[in-house]
């Protein structure tokens, strides 16, 4: 049994009347419309035929058809229509992102934000590891006598902060003097070179002072690791509540994988394509049945990526979706490459 023409162009014409509809498809609705032009029978012996080759199921007996997961991956691959953004369409995505580009991670926070709204799904990004960085400035900011904010700033944008607290007071006299040996011995200094070693050997060189420093220092070494791993945001998890694909058990197993960041990581450190669309089970992730993961990547400029996505029900609507997120990431690029570049 071979796909021809009609079978994809009935297939084509069931998954989108699903996803728009969320009811199965009979042959009546598809006679119906416009540009069939084929009788009620022929179009259920194609509808069965279809169903033998598992690209349609029929969840009742009396009921249409809906596709499988198969009838899906064809209908991505080959058969949609995908919709060309105009310029329009172009303006309004650029207007929804943040244009505090130099805080890479609070932008794309934000911008996660605006893809949500976008797609009403539930959004995932990753910031881009900052491998290649290197040390631009460490800024200290007394919260009280024996507690203050770190805050390291990378060439590339990146901005980690967290509370070192000692117990000795922390003169500003003490802050002084170790920003001074910071300057001296580590701006500039590339990422990777900041080694527990290196820890080791600032401690030794601060002298008496060294009991005091020695919490901060470890502080700014994990600031150091932070800065050089890729981390993954969600946003907009209860969009997939008002699917109602996911309801009960499904929402539940959904929210479990989601909150488990490196099975999320791991899979997108699969994926190789500037596009890609998962389908549920494809993944090897229970917990992502029935949904979809689209997602793209976003460069900037520094042989680093980063990845954008959205997570919905199957029967989302790819033909938007898709060209969507593809403009997203090429202008989440071009806004990091155009600030990392300054």
């Amino acid at each position: 049994m071979t796909l021809n023409e009609r079978k994809l162009n009935i297939l084509a014409a069931i998954v989108k009347n699903y996803i728009e509809t969320g009811e199965p498809v009979g042959s009546k609705m598809l006679c119906d419309m416009e540009n069939m032009n084929l009788s009620s029978a022929t179009i259920r012996n194609e509808m069965s035929e279809l169903s033998e080759l598992k690209l349609l199921e029929q969840p009742h007996t009396s009921a249409g058809r809906i596709p499988t997961l198969e009838g899906y991956r064809l209908y991505v691959d080959k058969l949609m229509n995908r919709y060309a953004l105009s310029e329009e369409d172009k303006r309004h995505i650029d207007s929804m992102l943040p244009d505090f580009v130099d805080d890479p991670f609070r932008f794309m926070d934000e911008a996660g934000n605006a893809l949500s709204e976008l797609t009403r799904c539930a959004v995932i990004s990753t910031t881009v590891a900052d491998k290649n960085g290197v040390i631009k400035k460490i800024d200290f900011f007394t919260l009280n006598r024996r507690t203050v904010m770190i805050v390291l700033v990378t060439s590339s944008g990146i901005v980690k902060s967290r509370n070192s607290r000692s117990d000795f007071d922390i003169t500003d006299t003490v802050i002084d003097h170790f920003s001074e040996l910071l300057q001296a011995t580590v701006y500039n200094m590339p990422l990777s070179e900041f080694t527990s070693a290196l820890v080791q050997s600032l401690a030794a060189a601060a002298g008496d002072t060294v009991l005091i420093i020695s919490p901060m220092l470890y502080t700014i070494y994990e600031l150091v690791k932070d800065a050089c791993e890729t981390e993954l945001l969600l946003k907009g998890e209860l969009n997939l509540l008002q699917h109602r694909e996911f309801s009960g058990d499904r929402a539940k197993e959904l929210f479990t994988l989601l909150n488990k960041r490196r099975s999320i990581l791991s899979l997108l450190d699969t994926n190789d394509k500037e596009l890609a669309v998962f389908l549920g089970l494809e993944t090897e992730k229970s917990g992502l049945v029935p949904s979809s993961l689209v997602v793209a990547r976003y460069n900037t400029g520094k042989k680093e990526t980063g990845s954008i996505g959205v997570i919905g029900p199957y029967r989302m609507d790819y033909e938007h979706i898709i060209p969507s997120i593809e403009y997203f990431a090429e202008s989440i690029g071009r806004l990091l490459s155009e600030t990392l570049s300054e």
